[in-house]
């Protein structure tokens, strides 16, 4: 493969060598592709680039709503509805 140029011919006599070379191509490139995006990732994050879904709740929300969870007899569920945000949002 190293020797074939535009125009040239290129003949399979055994199917399983060309998808050896097919298969370490594919593999050659998506070890490309990420390595590009690692490069990527790490250069967003020195730039001060903030990853993930914003949380939901402020951390102000977050206190208020674990110290009803701790002094008022409501459920874990009702306080969601009141705050707007899943039973499963805080931990």
């Amino acid at each position: 493969m190293n020797y074939v140029r535009d125009g040239d011919v290129f003949v399979v006599t055994k199917l399983d060598r060309l998808a050896r070379s097919v298969l370490e191509l594919m593999e050659f490139e998506r070890e490309l592709i990420t390595e590009r995006a690692r490069e990527g990732r790490e250069r967003a994050m020195a730039a001060g680039v903030k990853f993930g879904r914003k949380p939901k709740l402020s951390k102000r929300k977050e206190r208020e709503l674990l110290e009803m969870l701790d002094s008022v007899v409501i459920s874990k569920e009702d306080l969601a509805r009141q705050f707007n945000v899943s039973s499963t949002a805080w931990r």
